[in-house]
């Protein structure tokens, strides 16, 4: 991770925010309205599983090794 300074608050350059290598999770809080709108836009996405429970969605994708 490259590193540089901005006055004197030292910032970390982000990783690519889906680094395929590992699982990634997502969670978010929001109605079921929106699960299921957010669960359209990953039809034919079959490793991507999404959660919904208690106003809270959780989207997780599988890395590369799975």
């Amino acid at each position: 991770m490259s590193q540089f300074k901005q006055g004197l608050l030292e910032v970390n350059a982000m990783p690519p925010l889906l680094d395929r290598t590992t699982d990634q999770r997502i969670v978010h809080y929001g109605t079921w309205e929106q699960f299921k709108f957010i669960q359209k836009g990953f039809d034919g996405s079959p490793s991507v599983r999404l959660f919904y429970y208690d106003d809270t969605i959780e989207i997780l994708m599988p890395g590369r090794e799975h």
